[in-house]
Formats: structure tokens, sequence, C-alpha cells
């Protein structure tokens, strides 16, 4: 077989061709496991949700909107027409130092930032109301990962259920708070505070109330502000 070219059928059985299939279909997923695996820390190192990630392809046509007269149908204005282009982030030396140390680590991203970078990626796409409900998600799992990894191990069992069940504002106002710096809680602001509160309260009306009005760019924008300077505060 080794003077042949691969699959070479007639110098096997169709139960050993099946074999061989078997193990190449299993190893095509190892590998294709592995490099998401590699773009998800390069993700992470960059902080960049844009890298690894198929691009989307828009409505735009290339041409302006046009704006007709309706009798005559002759046109009365154009649109200005922007074209837009993205930078990705540049990958440099240090970038890649840094992502081989986490690879052989086998380190893996939290699963707080993949879910701010998801968030990230919908707000790309203009879906406001999936992007308030990710960064609502990555908001919470970040807060109470780090409180409760600060409790200590002697805690009774209905203090620490209190803890855990506590509501996100007990978190957002008390827990979090205590276990920062001096330094740090002189950066965690009120306009922090009221971001994350206000990130909480458009979620709870979106998604219990049907506010559409709540999902926007602008208010997303200021939703994302507020993930990422509570981010940038992890103790």
């Amino acid at each position: 077989m080794l003077t042949r070219n691969p699959n070479a059928y007639d110098l096997m059985s169709q139960a050993q061709q099946d074999q061989l299939e078997a193990v190449a279909v299993r190893h095509r997923a190892m590998a294709a496991k592995a490099y998401e695996y590699w773009t998800s820390v390069i993700r992470w190192v960059c902080d960049d949700y844009r890298i690894g990630r198929p691009d989307l392809v828009g409505n735009e046509s290339g041409w302006s909107t046009y704006l007709c007269e309706r009798s005559s149908d002759a046109p009365v204005w154009v649109a200005l027409t922007a074209i837009i282009i993205t930078g990705l982030h540049r990958v440099g030396p240090e970038v890649w130092q840094s992502a081989q140390e986490r690879l052989s680590q086998g380190a893996e991203m939290p699963i707080y930032l993949a879910q701010r970078q998801d968030a990230e990626a919908l707000f790309a796409q203009q879906d406001y109301r999936r992007c308030t409900s990710d960064l609502c998600i990555a908001a919470e799992t970040f807060l109470r990962e780090k409180v409760w990894a600060s409790l200590p191990s002697t805690l009774t069992d209905d203090v620490r259920s209190y803890v855990e069940q506590a509501s996100i504002h007990n978190y957002i106002n008390k827990f979090f708070p205590a276990l920062l710096d001096e330094e740090h809680r002189a950066s965690y602001t009120s306009e922090v505070r009221n971001g994350l509160r206000g990130l909480f309260e458009s979620r709870n009306k979106i998604m219990h109330a049907g506010a559409r009005d709540l999902a926007n760019h602008e208010i997303c924008v200021a939703h994302l502000r507020a993930v990422r300077a509570l981010f940038a505060l992890a103790p």
C-alpha cells in the first residue's frame, strides 16, 4: 500500500476501508476542535470577538438609496454612501507568546468573556435584544463567579446558600465591591454600577414585557461599556 496512491480500494476489504474511514473521520473532528481551541485562545489574548469567526454578508448592493418623484419617477435625492473598512487586532510577538503559554497550559477562555464576545458579535449584527440578553448573562456569571470563589471553605451551608440565592443587585451593590482593593473600588464608580443596573433592568423589560424601545444601538453601546468596565476590575 505504501507504493500506491491513497485509498487503494483493491488492496483492502470493505471492513478495512470502513475502519480506516472511521479513524479518519474521528481525527478530522479532533483537528477541527483543536483549531477552534487555538482561535478561541487568540480571541482571548487579543480580546477581539471577530478573530476566527465567519464574515456575515449583508444586504448592501453598493447602490445608494434614491428618492424619486411619484408620477415621473425622476430622482430627487440620492443618499450618501459610506463604505466602512474595519480593522482587526494586530497580532505581534507578545500575542503569540501569551497565546503559546495559555495553549501549553491547556487554559480556556473564562466563560464570561466568551459570553461577552458573543454579545459583541450580536451587536455587530444589530441584534440588540439578544446582545442585551447575552451581556446580562456575561455580567451575572462574572459577578457570581468572583464572589463565590472568595467565600471561605468554613462558611456554613445556610450562609453560602443565602449568598448564592441573593439577587443580582446585592452582588452589584454589596458583595462584589467588598472584594475590591482601594484602587479598584475607586474605579467602581456610580456610573459603572448604574450602568449594570440599567443593563439588567433593560433585559428584564425586554424579555418579560417586550420592551423593544430598550434594544437599540445607543443603549447597547452603554451596556457594553458598563460590562467592559466591570471586567476590568477583576479582583
